[in-house]
């Protein structure tokens, strides 16, 4: 018998072959396309890897041209399929004929269903007599893989048209409204704004919160606070004999029990009576042992989640994490799953880690002696893949430091959960100065457990000295500390994906990748996510006008039918039908305040690009973007003015607020990743050139633009393009 087996990559493609032939793979190639023969016995294999998606969903040709249809004729038209590896499919073609039996060894998630049943159309048109079976695994490891391919499964084509699915709604939606927003806001070209089913609820979330922060108006508010060491001469607390600090490390602070006064008079009232009292009297002391489980395996929010706290982005943390799966070291990482199932092999993968140099592996190695590896668990349980963890096998080369980063904290991570329970002491002591009643919490480790593996949750409070009850306390400073009431704190990334999951937009393969787009089509910056001005305008507006599509309520509806039809209780054709009518509904309510969106867009989107008045015709200067993406500022005025400044190609500009000294033109400062700011003149003419200390490369870039390129620049980027941009065809 002869095999084809489809993986998704051809890494992955690669380790496969190594694995189920033992190394003596041979390795050929059709168009510059890899694939992999081997032989067992009398059966040959042949292993190829795709490049993703093979194929990709777009409207016909005579769509392309934005102005050609109405926008609302686009909703119901049916997409093409497009071949956009041609040599995949060719190699493919070739392969097929000899096939008596391929199996789809994809990633198993709906994206990689569908990628393996986009290549096994191309198959079965080849050969139609071939029998197709599907391997499933959620780690390139020798186990796993040979586990898989002695047990192979049928193909699960719901779960490959709820990817569809997707695929066809999210075209409709992005295509259509990213379409109706250029056009009504004048965005033609490179500067076109982009609008999507999951993105645009997404950005309406920060634009909200960024409004809760800018509009909160805080309460003044006034704590007392009682700094307290033992007695002198009680030999605890600051020493006998000697005189105590408020800085010593044994002494500690009591809040008042009213906590936050919010009655000015009322504060200072309580700080008179108290400020000159000396002792403090122990009411009460309670203390409470605790046991602390140990945080629950990852799943792909969480991982996602912690990875802000060794400095990654979500995105990035993503990409780390895909390529330490291809390389065999951890299990696949999208996943919701928070409960390792009983197969695992918990303490196999603790004696391979074991082998880890430093810490991870001494720490692997003790866990492994257990008597019994008792792992903890989450709330979240599903049987497609496991919490992503280690497989146990170690890096044969040395890992990027980013790489190596998130390994480590897949590892610790896993030590935890796999350890023994953490064990504490509460302690609230109860205290009375002057008649007024204090309060002070401390917590004690009495047993690092987990805590010893995984270093990233710290008690929120430290130890208090020990205290008898009607022990006297010295009273070493009395405060009245004011503060203000603060505004809900902005999403950072980890909390951007939290909030998505919650409310149930994106998916855990898609919401990383929703976030980044925020970032790259400029609507967001920071982490904290802090909205621009041209994504408050657009959101702003979406919520005024657009109704349903800057809300979470109704993406998130369509992702719950989306999974119904990888349940098999809903069909394709509902689902994209459903959708379609609720985007009609959508874009004939904004058609009707078409004017009115394209206003605000538009006017907000000039006042974020405003750099000055123009010298020549006091017209005003704004940043433009050509066709090319270049950035340059010029003249509102042009044609009739033509004046134009080149601008560094990368980095985020600000304007400052005073104009040149020299020759008045605008000022900006140029801000870079791991580089000084740049202080700079528009004006390259500018007699401060001359003598100005800036950085060479941004300089030499700004140069070689040049006036020339900068005024071609405005021209283009005064034309409108016709022709559909990139990036609005799916994943939105």
């Amino acid at each position: 018998m002869n095999y084809l087996i489809i993986s998704e990559k051809n890494i992955a493609a690669q380790r496969i072959a190594t694995i189920l032939s033992g190394g003596k793979h041979k390795k050929s190639s059709f168009q510059r396309v890899p694939y992999y023969d081997y032989d067992k016995g009398d059966d040959g294999y042949t292993v190829v890897g795709l490049r993703g998606h093979i194929i990709n969903l777009d409207y016909p040709e005579e769509y392309r041209n934005w102005r050609s249809h109405p926008v609302l004729e686009l909703v119901d038209v049916e997409p093409e399929k497009r071949v956009q590896a041609k040599a995949v499919v060719n190699t493919l073609c070739k392969l097929a004929p000899e096939a008596d039996i391929v199996i789809i060894a994809t990633d198993f998630d709906r994206e990689g269903e569908l990628i393996g049943t986009e290549a096994l159309d191309f198959i079965v048109e080849t050969n139609p007599e071939v029998t197709v079976k599907r391997a499933r695994f959620s780690a390139l490891t020798p186990i796993e893989i040979r586990e898989a391919f002695d047990n192979l499964q049928e193909v699960d084509y719901k779960l490959a048209e709820a990817a569809e699915s997707r695929q066809v709604v999210d075209l409709a939606w992005g295509a259509t409204l990213t379409r109706f927003i250029s056009l009504a806001s004048q965005q033609g070209g490179s500067q076109f704004l982009s609008v999507g089913r999951v993105q645009s609820p997404t950005l309406a979330l920060v634009v909200e919160r960024e409004k809760e922060v800018t509009s909160f108006e805080p309460d003044d508010y006034w704590r007392l606070l009682a700094t307290l060491a033992k007695e002198q001469g009680a030999g605890a607390g600051s020493g006998a004999g000697t005189e105590a600090r408020p800085d010593d490390p044994d002494n500690f602070q009591a809040l008042h029990d009213l906590g936050r006064i919010f009655d000015k008079e009322q504060a200072d009232q309580l700080f008179a009576k108290l400020e000159s009292a000396k002792q403090a009297r122990v009411t009460k002391v309670t203390t409470e042992e605790k046991r602390e489980r140990p945080p629950s395996p990852f799943d792909t929010t969480s991982f996602l989640l912690a990875a802000g706290s060794i400095g990654l982005g979500v995105a990035r943390a993503m990409v780390l994490a895909e390529e330490l799966y291809t390389g065999g070291l951890i299990s696949y990482p999208r996943t919701d799953n928070t409960v390792y199932p009983r197969t695992l092999g918990l303490r196999r993968i603790l004696e391979g880690l074991s082998k880890l140099p430093g810490e991870l592996g001494k720490g692997a190695k003790t866990l492994a002696k257990q008597e019994k590896v008792i792992p903890s668990r989450g709330r979240k349980q599903t049987t497609d893949h496991p919490p992503i963890h280690p497989t146990g096998f170690l890096p044969k080369k040395k890992l990027s430091d980013e790489a190596s980063k998130v390994y480590t904290l897949v590892v610790q991570r896993y030590l935890a959960t796999v350890a023994p329970w953490s064990e504490g002491e509460r302690t609230d002591v109860e205290l009375d100065i002057s008649g007024e009643l204090f309060k002070a919490e401390g917590y004690r480790i009495l047993t690092q457990g987990w805590r010893e593996y995984y270093p990233f949750f710290k008690p929120s409070k430290g130890p208090l000295p020990s205290m008898a009850e009607e022990e006297l306390l010295d009273i070493l400073a009395m405060e009245l500390d004011a503060d203000q009431t603060k505004p809900p704190s902005r999403f950072n990334q980890g909390a951007m994906i939290r909030e998505m999951e919650k409310l149930g937009l994106g998916t855990k393969a898609t919401r990383h990748d929703i976030l980044q787009k925020l970032y790259d089509r400029r609507y967001v910056e920071g982490n904290p996510l802090r909205p621009t001005i041209s994504g408050q305008a657009l959101a702003s507006s979406l919520v005024a006008h657009g109704g349903p599509i800057a809300r979470y309520e109704m993406t998130a509806q369509l992702e719950a039918e989306m999974a119904e039809i990888a349940e098999g209780s809903k069909e394709l054709a509902y689902v994209v039908d459903h959708s379609r009518q609720l985007l009609t509904e959508v874009l004939t309510t904004m058609e009707g305040e078409k004017e009115t969106i394209g206003t605000e867009i538009r006017k907000a989107i000039e006042s974020q690009n405003l750099v000055g008045s123009c010298p020549s015709c006091e017209n005003d200067l704004m940043i433009r973007r050509s066709r090319r993406g270049k950035r340059f500022v010029g003249c509102k005025g042009y044609p009739d003015c033509t004046v134009t400044y080149p601008l560094p190609p990368t980095g985020k500009l600000v304007q400052l607020p005073e104009p040149c000294d020299h020759c008045s033109a605008p000022r900006m400062v140029r801000y870079a990743k791991g580089k000084r700011p740049w202080y700079f003149c528009l004006n390259m003419d500018c007699p401060s050139k001359k003598s100005a200390t800036s950085e060479k490369k941004p300089k030499k870039a700004a140069e070689k633009e040049g006036k020339g390129e900068a005024v071609a620049d405005q021209k283009a980027s005064t034309e409108e393009t016709e022709a559909a941009p990139p990036g609005t065809s799916s994943s939105d």
